[in-house]
């Protein structure tokens, strides 16, 4: 049967000897042309016309063997100018009959999927990898020509791995560097793999090609649709799909490992949030360990739900300023692939917090910033300057936040401009009321994103409602269930808001007027009160959680820097500058990764762990954690397989590396089929010729009367001797 060209790349099975999909699969769909000589024989045959002549001569005159000769000549011309036909499609198609035949030079290459999934269970205690190196080794040793080369391509590029660049016909040093794969914690590149393995094939002088493919082939990887270049005439592409071990506990991906969007300091306990998740039916149970730079260490029973998600944080507190990381894994399962995540974060010193006017103007804003006023017990220092002197003072303190009341920039261009740009390259901007002041800015800058209105007030106070409880702001404010612990708080004097298209209300009044609000600005925040801090304005000083909102929003945001970078393992760094020639990575934590060379061909990091890339006066910490998908079981099933494109395959499901080591063998062997057709194409024009050019038979003459075979001729004649 003809190979076809299918969508999603058709794979074909087949036994010992096997009959290989035609190189040139168009002359193959052709094959039906060689019909043509019976549509035309049957449907536009001369027709006769009617013609007067005398019966009885007819029938003697006519000769039934002579007929039935012309008919069984006629249908073998016929028969063999099909045959013709046929034989020169398939010709053209170039079918090739592998297990027979003579035995020439190949050129193989080893296509191993070393990705994540790949370290599930096969059979036993034998992991998918190892099957897949075994088998991997068995296809270079049944290399014996002295001409014969063989390539290794990885799915996950592994720098730790010493695999030749290209073709070589040292086996012995191939099989030594294919020993040294081991597993990763990362998703590939299907199509990337295969277009390196195509390009080592197409300018080989051998007269075999042949790929194999040693995978799973797990959706994450294999079920992209991709446009692969196409392959060298003749090319064998062979895929071996090894399954995966049915496995009815439960598998837990860490999912993520992330700091909780606020600037960290020196000397106060982080919180690192750990995303748990569990695809399978059944309830995990397991230990969440983690250890950091400093040598601290710990443990955390967790149970996952069936088919759920679950949140774990972790409290740290690094001491000192400077570049932090910690490596979190889970244990409890067996497939480790996705297990394990490594974060870097920079920690910073104690920094300032300026206030655009006296101490008194803010109530117990400072105290709730700093209970010490210096800084000691929470990393942040009040310094009070004046509103003219911001400009100074934002260039010389460098501050994490920057608290001013409603009318500090009336009449002050350059100090909003500095504040402004302050704002928008990530610092944190507060503006509120002044305490023993009523006056409100009754047009503050329109980037504000606010207007206020005129100030109110009730003896007895009225209540104030979250209107965001899931904001930012309130991550460390909430209960396990959601609920805010910020409640019951009454507002005796306010000014309501209102508000810009750009600027979402936090707290404010049941009437919906907004008392508290907050907007982005670049990579920075504002936040906008109507209320002062202070208890002749309303209880939300008095509230335990008060202190922790202050500080949210003073440390809200990340550090601006560009130098942490975050990966999933299989991904490489993603952009460097383009004078960079040379790179050096070199790993500070985690798997060991030592590699220098061509920036243009850095590579992934196929583990998690903590990485410095180095390159000139650029330095780069990167932090990688294991590919969550590689713990999906979800495979490509059946002959179409996506990641192949339009090149066609042969399927086998993978048994061993012995059966896999001696199918190639045994497959070495071929027949090409091209020359045999032809021949038997151009002796069925030969025949078909000799058939047509023999001159047509006479009828015998009459044997009884002397060659006289007409009844009138034979009463002449007996007359005639009378």
């Amino acid at each position: 049967m003809p190979g076809r060209r299918r969508r999603g790349g058709g794979c074909l099975g087949g036994g010992q000897n096997m009959l290989n999909a035609p190189v040139f699969p168009l002359f193959a769909w052709l094959l039906p042309l060689a019909a043509l000589p019976i549509i035309f024989h049957l449907f536009f045959r001369m027709k006769k016309r009617p013609q007067p002549f005398p019966s009885l001569m007819f029938f003697h005159r006519i000769d039934p063997k002579l007929s039935a000769r012309q008919k069984i000549m006629e249908w073998l011309i016929l028969a063999l100018r099909t045959l013709m036909i046929l034989f020169l499609l398939l010709a053209l198609a170039k079918f090739v009959w592998y297990g027979a035949g003579a035995r020439g030079s190949v050129a193989r290459v080893v296509v191993l999927d070393n990705s994540g999934s790949m370290s599930a269970r096969f059979k036993g205690e034998q992991t998918k990898l190892r099957a897949a190196v075994d088998a991997a080794q068995a296809l270079i040793s049944n290399l014996k020509h002295k001409d014969d080369a063989a390539a290794v391509v990885l799915l996950v590029d592994d720098p730790t791995v010493p695999l030749p660049a290209g073709l070589v016909t040292d086996r012995a040093s191939l099989k030594s560097a294919v020993s040294q794969v081991k597993e990763t914690e990362a998703s590939g590149s299907a199509a990337a793999a295969l277009e390196r393995a195509l390009s080592l094939i197409e300018n080989s002088t051998a007269t075999r090609y042949e790929v194999h493919i040693l995978s799973d082939l797990q959706e994450a990887e294999w079920n992209r649709l991709s446009s692969l270049r196409t392959p060298r005439a003749g090319t064998l592409i062979m895929v071996h799909r090894l399954g995966t071990a049915l496995d009815k506990e439960a598998n837990v991906s860490l999912a993520s490992v992330r700091l909780p969007g606020r600037k960290a300091l020196a000397g106060r306990k982080i919180p690192v949030d750990v995303d748990l998740s569990n695809r399978q039916d059944a309830d995990a149970r397991g230990r969440l360990n983690w250890a950091d730079d400093q040598g601290n260490r710990n443990t955390v029973e967790v149970v996952v739900p069936a088919r759920a998600d679950k949140s774990v944080t972790l409290l740290l507190e690094p001491q000192n300023p400077g570049l932090h990381w910690v490596n979190v894994w889970y244990e409890g399962d067996r497939f480790l692939a996705d297990n394990r995540a490594s974060l870097a974060f920079v920690v910073a010193e104690k920094r300032a917090v300026l206030f655009g006017g006296k101490k008194d103007d803010f109530g117990l804003l400072p105290v709730a910033l700093s209970p010490t006023l210096d800084g000691r017990l929470s990393g942040l220092a009040p310094e009070f300057v004046d509103p003219s002197s911001l400009v100074v003072s934002l260039a010389d303190k460098r501050p994490v936040f920057v608290v001013l009341p409603w009318d500090a920039l009336i009449g002050r261009a350059s100090e909003e401009t500095a504040l402004r740009q302050y704002v928008e390259q990530g610092g944190n901007l507060m503006i509120v009321p002044r305490v023993n002041d009523s006056r409100v800015a009754s047009r503050p800058p329109d980037w504000l994103g606010s207007v206020p209105e005129t100030q109110e007030s009730s003896e007895s106070g009225v209540q104030v409602l979250s209107f965001r409880p899931n904001a930012p702001v309130f991550t460390d404010l909430r209960t396990a269930r959601g609920d805010l612990l910020l409640r019951n708080i009454k507002a005796f004097k306010y000014v309501p808001l209102k508000l810009s298209e750009q600027t979402q209300g936090l707290l404010g009044l049941e009437d919906g007027r907004v008392l508290l609000a907050w907007r982005g600005m670049g990579r920075g925040n504002i936040f906008l009160s109507g209320v002062a801090f202070d208890p002749q304005w309303s209880t939300l000083p008095l509230k335990g959680g008060c202190l922790a909102l202050v500080q949210n929003m003073a440390l809200m945001g990340e550090e601006a820097t560009d130098v942490l970078v975050g990966l999933t393992a299989g991904e490489r760094l993603p952009t460097v500058p383009e004078d960079l020639r040379e790179l050096e990575i070199r790993t500070v934590t985690g798997s060991g990764l030592e590699w220098k060379g061509e920036a243009g061909k850095r590579p992934e990091f196929p583990r998690s762990g903590v990485y410095t890339v180095q390159g000139g006066k650029r330095a780069w910490c990167v932090y990688v954690r294991g590919a969550e998908r590689e713990g999906v079981w979800r495979f490509v099933s059946g002959d179409k397989i996506p990641a192949l494109g339009g090149l066609r395959c042969q399927l086998r499901d993978f048994t061993s590396a012995d059966d896999v080591g001696e199918e190639a063998r045994r497959m070495q062997a071929s027949l090409d089929l091209f020359l045999p057709f032809l021949l038997l194409a151009l002796a069925c024009c030969l025949m078909e010729g000799w058939l047509s050019s023999q001159p047509p038979r006479k009828p015998r003459a009459a044997e009884t009367t002397g060659g006289l075979s007409c009844p009138e001729e034979k009463a002449e004649a007996v007359a005639g001797k009378s």
